[in-house]
């Protein structure tokens, strides 16, 4: 094992036989550097890793894994040892206009109906009965006048076929979290037995828009009270929120 200046400004340490550079905390590996060309750290108990950098740094990861997956995937991260914790967060209090993360892909590579950006994943057997689980949540509760949260939001153009989401199976409830049934829609803002004045008023309304004469007919379904359901065959006109008809 030596140290070489190469005149250059660099120190080189320069393992010239088998065996490895390892950093030290009081005796206990903290950082190897192996003569296979991996790098591990392991900090003890209490101890933290932090890359600060200054200015306009960045951190860039770069790997020739071309097929691997799981922990043997071009970037893996294993938190086996956590339990109520979080495995990875990141925040920004400066954010504007920009993304807090972007995944991307491009090129003509895709192939075998299979490639996907982002693949979520919840499986396993629940050692507790009766727990509810979440594959994702999303939450946009920001305030602020006038302004408008939206959720999520999906869209997909350019293909022969374009499916902005699909719902292989499950229910779905919007405004309800226990759906009962295929699509379970409530909305309280409404007397069953009264027309709708307002394209707001109803759950759920069916329709091809339009802002001119003889355009925008759709069925519209509005709350519902005991056996009698307020619905209407119904005339809109695109964005001036007029709903006529019965």
């Amino acid at each position: 094992f030596t140290f070489n200046n190469n005149g250059s400004g660099d120190l080189v340490a320069n393992l010239s036989s088998t065996g490895d550079f390892v950093v030290q905390d009081n005796g206990t590996p903290f950082v190897s550097f192996l003569d296979t060309g991996a790098i591990t750290f392991a900090p003890t108990s209490g101890q933290s890793i932090t890359n600060t950098l200054a200015g306009a740094g960045t951190f860039t990861i770069t790997s020739g894994v071309t097929t691997g997956t799981t922990t043997a995937s071009a970037f893996a991260g294993n938190f086996n040892a956590l339990t109520t914790g979080t495995g990875m967060y990141l925040a920004s209090s400066t954010l504007s206009s920009g993304n807090l993360a972007n995944f991307v892909v491009t090129g003509t590579a895709a192939a075998s109906n299979t490639q996907t950006v982002l693949n979520i994943s919840n499986s396993g057997a629940n050692a507790t009965a009766t727990q509810t689980t979440y594959g994702m949540r999303i939450a946009n509760t920001r305030t602020g006048t006038t302004s408008t949260n939206v959720g999520l939001y999906a869209t997909a153009t350019g293909g022969t076929s374009n499916y902005a989401a699909i719902f292989e199976a499950g229910r779905i409830g919007i405004g309800i979290t226990t759906p009962q049934t295929g699509v379970d829609v409530v909305y309280n803002t409404q007397d069953p037995f009264a027309i709708p004045d307002g394209i707001d008023k109803y759950a759920v309304m069916l329709r091809k828009t339009g802002n001119t004469n003889n355009s925008g007919v759709g069925i519209g379904f509005a709350d519902s009270s005991a056996n009698t359901v307020g619905a209407s065959i119904v005339h809109v006109r695109e964005g001036l929120n007029i709903v006529t008809g019965k």
